[in-house]
């Protein structure tokens, strides 16, 4: 009896090792959620702008078929979100890369010239602005909001207001958190939750315009505390299989006033 007792001990120790460990993780969504939103700061997060610089390319752009997407010096690379709001402005400062290739608004490598970006969406609305002239971009709204709730912070929000699931998995041999959710209408996403409680990758997929439904994985890493928040210092994002962004971030402002109108010429055109 005693031998019994001490083999279903030990059988109980070994199966309970060979689970995620409780005291790291709760064993529902709801509550990886709320501990990866206190470790992160993502609760009385409403607004946040950040700063960083590295490349990217332009989705859909390529020298010939089959070649990478054209590469580009991000120079400067700014987002700036109210999640409150559901707005996001990006401004970027970009020159070509490689040695060939034309399109995309940009000159081929060896010539004067970069690309000054500034784009924007708020809910339903997408727009850029080319001077003091919005101009509808009704077609990249779902992909504007798409990157503003794949953000580590946004991740987090969106999952908890859109009935998360929760499964493990074992990557590189360590118990990951992989928690699922859909954006109605929008796209589908799972976030991965390590034993810190951080967001390190966010596997999405969503329509684009040509491409169709496509796959976009999203890394983030080297994370730093910034007064409320924590937050990556590298952000490296695959689409369709390309790179598309690989920026090191230098400036963060959590909670900073961020205030996104949507034009009237843009609000008129729907």
């Amino acid at each position: 009896m005693i031998e019994f007792r001490n083999l279903a001990i030990a059988s109980l120790a070994a199966a309970t090792m060979a689970l995620p460990p409780s005291t790291a993780f709760s064993l529902e969504a709801a509550g990886v959620l709320k501990r990866a939103s206190d470790a992160m700061g993502a609760t009385d997060l409403r607004t946040l702008r950040y700063v960083g610089s590295g490349s990217g390319a332009l989705s859909g752009h390529a020298f010939k078929p089959g070649a990478p997407w054209t590469t580009l010096n991000l120079q400067r690379y700014v987002r700036s979100i109210n999640y409150e709001t559901a707005s996001m402005s990006e401004e970027s400062i970009a020159t070509r890369a490689e040695l060939q290739g034309g399109g995309g608004g940009l000159p081929p490598f060896g010539q004067p010239g970069e690309r000054r970006a500034n784009s924007f969406v708020s809910g339903p609305y997408a727009w850029n602005m080319a001077g003091s002239t919005a101009n509808p971009a009704a077609l990249a709204a779902t992909d504007r909001l798409h990157e503003l709730w794949i953000t580590p912070h946004g991740a987090i929000k969106a999952a908890m207001r859109n009935n998360a699931t929760l499964e493990w998995t074992v990557q590189g041999g360590r118990s990951l958190a992989a928690v699922s959710f859909a954006e109605p209408g929008r796209f589908r996403a799972t976030v991965y939750i390590n034993d810190k409680y951080l967001v390190e990758k966010v596997e999405s997929r969503l329509p684009v315009p040509v491409l169709g439904e496509t796959a976009v994985v999203t890394s983030y890493s080297e994370y730093q505390n910034f007064g409320p928040i924590m937050f990556p210092m590298q952000i490296r994002q695959i689409k369709g299989g390309h790179m598309v962004l690989d920026i090191t971030v230098r400036e963060t402002q959590p909670n900073t006033p961020i205030n996104i109108t949507v034009p009237d010429s843009v609000r008129n055109s729907r």
